[in-house]
């Protein structure tokens, strides 16, 4: 029997001026649907790429998951993978 992977979602965090990796933490629920119109892609996009939270996105995973965010010292990804 072929074992199903799982897609998961994470918020990993660089530090702006060396690109060096600081953490990762991952979204234990999210609403795709909810995600696609925040990055404006289509209905049917699985989002199976790397999108960068900016101060516009930025209230909704404040709001929704309590994220802080200091965009002057680091960048943040909404990402995908596959395990």
């Amino acid at each position: 029997m072929k074992k199903r992977s799982r897609t998961r979602r994470f918020i990993y965090i660089f530090e702006k001026r060396s690109d060096k990796f600081v953490r990762s933490f991952e979204l234990k629920t999210f609403d795709l649907e909810e995600l696609q119109k925040l990055f404006k892609q289509k209905s049917g996009d699985p989002m199976c790429y790397d999108y960068q939270i900016t101060e516009k996105e930025a209230p909704h995973f404040r709001k929704k998951y309590g994220c802080r965010f200091h965009f002057g010292k680091r960048e943040y990804f909404f990402s995908t993978r596959k395990g």
